[in-house]
């Protein structure tokens, strides 16, 4: 009789660690899913302000250096993204301050 009521226990025990680690579980997915959503949301609002400056840069390119659009367009792909120099510092990306973009930073600090 005590070995049933032992066995008893210990089912209860595991059995409510399963539905405590899924209700994590399902917790850690939905903030990360969130968090992916306020990211994307970041990164459209940025795309949004380079885009203009882009196509100014490869008009530019295009005209004034002679060179080819696809050179240009290819060159000027990555304009205000972060730099990372030589000497070990970083410039940062262009845009971050962004509403948007200061959301999902807060966010992702507030669910460490």
């Amino acid at each position: 009789m005590k070995i049933k009521y032992e066995y008893t226990i210990i089912m209860a025990l595991f059995l409510s660690n399963i539905s405590y680690a899924k209700n994590v579980t399902n917790d850690d997915e939905k903030s990360e899913k969130e968090l992916v959503e306020l990211n994307k949301q970041c990164e459209i609002a940025r795309e949004k302000k380079l885009k203009p400056l882009r196509e100014d840069l490869v008009k530019q390119c295009v005209t004034e250096q002679r060179n080819s659009n696809d050179y240009c367009t290819y060159y000027y792909s990555t304009y205000g993204d972060a730099i990372f120099h030589a000497n070990g510092t970083v410039q940062p990306r262009m845009f971050h301050d962004l509403p948007e973009c200061l959301k999902a930073f807060n966010y992702s600090n507030s669910n460490i």
